[in-house]
């Protein structure tokens, strides 16, 4: 009676033939001849999925810190070819707005301030200069966000500490200092407080005063979109509604059509809201910049 061979005892003695080339000696009977060969043929092959097992478990460990490392803001790395004080720099174009121009049209000027305001896009200073006979007068400069740095920009809070780089585009009415491909980093926490679409509804109906006062200025809100409406009025031109409580909805105006047109019914979004209204008994009204579609 032939006895049958255990698989691995086969496949062993396949892995030593193969490996020994065209001369190897070949076993009589499928018994090992040489004393390498039998400690082959009582061993079984490596298991390869122990080290597969070992390599998943090492990769399993390391994604939180790699999702860290990803998500966290980094300036856009690039030299300025001036870094000034803003209040400086603005001083200058206030003086001789032509001549300042000159000089610092097309170049990157970096600076240190406090945000006073975030718009779509972009990112708001202020600063108080002097002009003749005493008078003082405000002008704002304006930073453009490059695109990778727009999301950064719209998280910003009022009077956070931010340093900031962008290119000297323009020197409007007198008034208006405009830099485009702006890029920042914050010197600061934000101050803005996240909400979901629950927890403002609650602020509001419990105070509406009160929640317009605090968070009017800036906020970070989440919810569920449950209708679309393209309604041109003073919220905006697109419409979304989220559910906030059982008694409030939250209508949402977007200026941005472009950005509305890509959010969808059913979705999970985040913006920055301000500018709280009641409207209606049962909804609540504010302006958006949508930040994300989840």
């Amino acid at each position: 009676m032939t006895r049958r061979l255990p698989v691995f005892f086969v496949m062993s003695t396949l892995v030593v033939i193969g490996c020994g080339g065209g001369n190897a000696p070949k076993s009589d009977g499928g018994k090992p001849e040489t004393k390498v060969e039998q400690e082959s043929a009582r061993k079984e092959p490596p298991v390869i999925t122990e080290n597969k097992s070992t390599v998943k478990t090492e990769i399993d460990q390391k994604p939180k810190k790699v999702e860290e490392v990803k998500n966290e803001p980094k300036p856009v790395s690039r030299k300025a070819d001036f870094e000034v004080s803003l209040a400086a720099l603005v001083q200058e174009f206030a003086g001789d707005g032509n001549a300042a121009l000159k000089k610092y049209q097309g170049k990157v000027v970096e600076f240190t301030e406090q945000v006073s305001a975030v718009t779509e896009g972009n990112v708001h200073f202020s600063v108080l200069v002097k002009r003749a006979k005493n008078e003082t007068r405000l002008i704002s400069v304006l930073c453009n966000a490059l695109p990778e740095e727009t999301d950064k920009g719209m998280r910003f809070s009022e009077k956070q500490k931010v340093k900031a780089q962008g290119k000297v585009a323009a020197w409007i009415n007198s008034e208006i200092l405009s830099l485009t491909d702006s890029s920042f980093m914050a010197l600061e926490p934000s101050t803005l407080t996240a909400f979901t679409a629950a927890e403002l509804a609650k602020e509001v109906e419990r105070d509406i005063d009160a929640a317009s006062t605090k968070f009017g200025k800036g906020f970070l809100l989440t919810g569920t979109v449950e209708e679309l409406t393209m309604d041109k009025n003073i919220f905006g031109l697109g419409v979304a509604k989220m559910k906030g409580s059982e008694k409030s909805r939250i209508a949402i105006g977007f200026a941005n059509e472009d950005k509305f047109r890509t959010i969808k019914k059913g979705q999970t979004i985040e913006l920055r809201g301000w500018s709280i209204q009641r409207t209606d008994k049962n909804e609540i009204s504010l302006s958006g910049i949508l930040l994300k579609t989840k």
